[in-house]
């Protein structure tokens, strides 16, 4: 497993659910994902990153929002803890190069002031620095800090825009941009992402079985040279229809060039009668 920075363009799910099979993911796959944000909270989800990674996916972990933390400035460090052991035990490697990510899902802060939540989210990005990853924020709905203060956070450098009204991240932007919530991938609840890089040129980071192309670029050229090939066919088809309308044009030519040879004839024929 190694880290692989995402490339702008990327289309990209994220799911709070866990426990499905290999083929789900291979599904997606072939629907044009390429990338899944995973809930590290959700039970097994050791499993589910293994069976995304084993289907050619990108594979990145976020944290789910508990709501009563924000009030409790321990909680950072404890729950920061939290999503580095489960990234360490899902074998996403720390202290790569590039970095790889791991997310906050900051929303719904309940009464929890701007004053407070961002010594939090600082703390809670420390940790996971500290844990060998680098730290990231989705800025939902119901978070008290402008898109400066955002910014300011000293140990957050990536930012995912959610699809709820959100203010923008100053200076550096948004990495993740969340589209389409709320919606369903073969009976399973996903929201749908496209990353691109940020106003600093950075990308979000997350990991892969290697580093060459993904099974999706490889899906995507062997299309592309299917079609190509179908594209190829119908052409000599049509060169083989052309000759043979040209065959025919000059068949009836002949014909039409004999008709006329025998007309002339006749003429002739018709003359010298009168002529005598």
């Amino acid at each position: 497993m190694v880290s692989v920075t995402i490339p702008a363009g990327t289309k990209a799910v994220d799911l709070s659910s866990t426990g499905h099979p290999l083929s789900w993911y291979e599904a997606l796959l072939l629907s044009g994902v390429e990338a899944v944000f995973l809930d590290s909270l959700s039970p097994g989800v050791a499993t589910d990153i293994a069976n995304a990674l084993a289907a050619g996916l990108t594979v990145n972990l976020f944290q789910g929002y508990y709501t009563p933390a924000w009030a409790i400035p321990s909680e950072a460090t404890t729950r920061a803890q939290q999503i580095v052991r489960l990234a360490q035990q899902g074998g996403l490697p720390a202290k790569a190069t590039p970095p790889v990510v791991l997310w906050l899902d900051l929303e719904a802060c309940g009464n929890v002031p701007a004053s407070a939540i961002f010594p939090w989210v600082t703390n809670w990005g420390q940790v996971v620095q500290s844990g060998g990853y680098d730290a990231g924020v989705y800025v939902g709905a119901g978070q008290p800090l402008t898109g400066r203060q955002l910014y300011d956070i000293p140990t957050i450098t990536h930012y995912w825009r959610s699809a709820s009204k959100v203010p923008d991240v100053a200076t550096r932007g948004y990495q993740i941009l969340q589209g389409a919530w709320n919606q369903s991938f073969e009976g399973v609840p996903v929201d749908y992402d496209t990353i691109q890089a940020d106003r600093l040129g950075s990308l979000p980071v997350g990991v892969a079985l290697s580093a060459g192309p993904t099974n999706a670029v490889v899906a995507q050229l062997q299309q592309q040279v299917t079609q190509l090939a179908q594209q190829l066919q119908n052409v000599q088809s049509a060169q083989s229809q052309v000759q043979h309308a040209l065959t025919t044009l000059q068949q009836q030519l002949a014909t039409t060039q004999q008709d006329v040879a025998a007309l002339q004839a006749m003429v002739t024929a018709i003359k010298h009668v009168f002529a005598n």
